[in-house]
């Protein structure tokens, strides 16, 4: 007899499997479109065998739109300033998975094989570790082992279900984004003043995976808040109204103090990557250093690493473009709507 939560990881496993072959079936009945967005740079050294022709079969159809992105910065890194829209820690994980991949299988399959293959697998063991803790997430919450498994059981199915198992970020944020969640109503962990201070590691994490990251903040401000009303200040004026002696009674306000202390703490640590990665970002295209990319990634008409104009008169990330531009822009378009 299967526990709930082993129906939950096979169900989420099987749905992956599932839609990689429906997928799969799909790619290959149905002609691509030419949908004019981005589509990575082919190195024309790559060679490509019958295996790496299997594998793009079966999992090309997934290599489409934003998975494109995130492909080409895992293979080649943030060639042109349009891929600083992906943060990097999924394309990351991609890569040095696929090295991995690559050490074993690179007879048979290019690089380029390899890390459709990695992003495939590390996405099945995001999602179904996502779905595990929001299983965890929902039961702690909700108090109900039926809702709990309904609740994942809706996720696995989802419309959207693709984007978990295609070459994009979704899984991994969705697992560290839980995982914050799911830290911030832990009660036997690492805590100082009810707050639980490693919650900011999965928010780091989420931070640096999805741009909307940070939303995750709002967790923890939220736990710290409820921590404060419920308990704090109920113990506070508990305290002071049985006091006898009023000379320690700027004591009492010292969990007040030490929750400060500990949000500031957990904050700290999940902006650090963010901060790490934004310094990257800046350092390599709003200032001058020659980016030495091979020709057939230089040759476009993207903005290339280093080729940014003074940081002082510009917008962060779209260095090239003047603010008055931007703001003239701005103004054209509101004029536009209205």
């Amino acid at each position: 007899m299967y526990s709930p939560r082993q129906k939950i990881l096979w169900f989420a496993f099987s749905t992956r499997i599932l839609l990689i072959f429906l997928q799969a079936i799909s790619n290959l009945i149905i002609p691509d479109h030419n949908a004019n967005v981005f589509i990575s740079p082919e190195d024309p050294n790559l060679r490509k065998s019958n295996a790496d022709v299997i594998v793009d079969k079966l999992l090309g159809g997934m290599k489409r739109w934003d998975a494109q992105y995130f492909i080409h910065i895992a293979q080649f890194g943030y060639t042109y300033e349009n891929c600083l829209a992906f943060f990097p820690l999924f394309p990351l994980l991609v890569r040095y998975f696929a090295y991995g991949l690559n050490s074993v299988f690179g007879t048979v399959l290019n690089f380029h094989s390899n890390l459709l293959i990695s992003a495939t697998i590390l996405n099945i063991i995001f999602f179904i570790k996502s779905a595990d803790v929001l299983h965890r997430l929902s039961l702690r919450i909700l108090r109900s082992e039926c809702r709990a498994y309904k609740s994942v059981v809706l996720y696995c199915v989802n419309p959207a279900s693709i984007f978990f198992s295609a070459p994009y970020s979704e899984s991994l944020f969705a697992w560290m984004s839980f995982y914050t969640m799911f830290k911030c109503t832990e009660s036997e962990t690492l805590r100082f003043a009810n707050i639980d201070i490693m919650s900011g590691l999965p928010a780091g994490f989420s931070m640096i995976t999805r741009s909307n990251g940070s939303v995750n903040l709002g967790f923890i401000f939220y736990a710290t808040f409820k921590n404060v009303i419920e308990r704090t200040i109920p113990e506070i004026i508990y305290k002071y109204r049985t006091l006898k002696h009023k000379i320690i009674l700027p004591f009492l306000l010292l969990p007040l103090f030490t929750t400060l202390v500990s949000v500031f703490l957990t904050v700290t640590i999940a902006l650090l990557p963010f901060l790490l990665v934004q310094t990257y970002n800046y350092l390599k295209y709003c200032v001058h250093n020659d980016h030495n990319l091979p020709e057939f990634l230089s040759n476009t008409e993207y903005v290339l690493p280093g080729s940014a104009e003074s940081p002082g008169v510009t917008v962060v990330y779209h260095c090239h473009i003047p603010i008055y531009k931007v703001i003239t822009g701005m103004l054209v378009s509101s004029n536009i709507i209205n």
